[in-house]
């Protein structure tokens, strides 16, 4: 934001000559503002310290990424396109005007769950603080991550990763030729 472009507007008290101006911040942006009043008679009176504060409207954004495919929305279905035998990390960037918390919750159902149903999710408690930018699980399950970012004026927005499946199963194959009677495999 442009504290240039701030709207301002001054009403003046005859009685007791009492001055009071309205200045009207609307742009997003990180302001540090001040005012100094100079009256007709030259008097000039200033309201001191630089004052420091944001004007947020928009919600935050963030870029979700497990190192390979990037997710900036909450999505409309789950695919299960990540896998792993091992473990596998998300990682989260939050984009706003101020700073922003972000809190995960982890669920093993394979339908994608919509807005609403977060919301009251996140109300009945359901979502946990994100310790720095990334969260590793390395056990043998099926889960899905939903992100809600709030920025430091309360707007908030959820975000997921895909489906992930880690399987640490080792696959058990045995394989039974076909034998006729004279001990020779594959013939007719």
């Amino acid at each position: 934001g442009n504290a240039d472009d701030a709207a301002i507007s001054s009403t003046v008290n005859a009685e007791n000559g009492t001055v009071t101006f309205t200045v009207s911040f609307t742009d997003d942006g990180a302001y540090n503002w001040t005012a100094k009043y100079t009256s007709l008679s030259d008097s000039v009176v200033e309201l001191g310290e630089y004052k420091q504060f944001v004007i947020d409207n928009a919600k935050p954004q963030a870029k979700i990424t497990d190192g390979e495919i990037l997710w900036e929305e909450l999505l409309e279905k789950l695919t299960f396109g990540i896998y792993s035998k091992n473990e596998i990390s998300i990682t989260i960037q939050a984009i706003d005007a101020s700073s922003c918390t972000i809190e995960y919750f982890k669920s093993n159902d394979t339908s994608i769950i919509n807005e609403e149903t977060l919301n009251t999710k996140y109300a009945e408690g359901a979502f946990t603080a994100l310790d720095g930018d990334s969260i590793t699980v390395s056990t043998e399950e099926i889960f899905a991550f939903y992100f809600r970012v709030t920025d430091e004026v309360g707007n908030y927005s959820f975000f997921n990763s895909d489906g992930a499946i880690i399987d640490k199963t080792q696959v058990a194959l045995t394989v039974t030729p076909a034998q006729d009677d004279d001990g020779i495999y594959g013939a007719a």
